[in-house]
């Protein structure tokens, strides 16, 4: 796991030959453990490419309240003011008519984290 600050980590796993990358909070029981929330968002590697790509172009003091799709498989929303870097990443699911809903999986990260999450890409692979 590689830690982005407060209890944000990120994390690779293998689940039915399926590879998904995790960005996930975590909570700590009362003996100190880490467990995983629900709050986080899971991607494929080639997505995480893809938002990788995305997140080294990202200017949140530009484009105040915008929003991007990654591989019609996350959206990245820019939730910054003009004094903190902050975006929320929230996964999407594409219905059998073709159309895009919002899933409930979502992380809403800080300017630490983002830092963090940028210098990590090579790290995760």
């Amino acid at each position: 796991m590689i830690h982005l600050g407060g209890l944000i980590f990120i994390s690779v796993n293998t689940f039915q030959k399926q590879t998904r990358v995790h960005i996930r909070l975590y909570v700590k029981d009362d003996r100190g453990i880490l467990h995983p929330t629900k709050d986080g968002v899971s991607m494929k590697p080639e997505v995480r490419s893809a938002f990788h790509s995305q997140l080294s172009g990202f200017r949140p003091y530009e484009k105040f309240e915008s929003a991007f799709i990654v591989k019609k498989d996350i959206c990245l929303f820019n939730l910054s003011d003009k004094d903190n870097e902050c975006m929320s990443i929230q996964r999407l699911f594409q219905r059998k008519d073709s159309s895009f809903q919002f899933v409930p999986e979502r992380v809403r990260l800080n300017g630490e984290n983002l830092g963090k999450l940028r210098d990590s890409f090579e790290l995760v692979f």
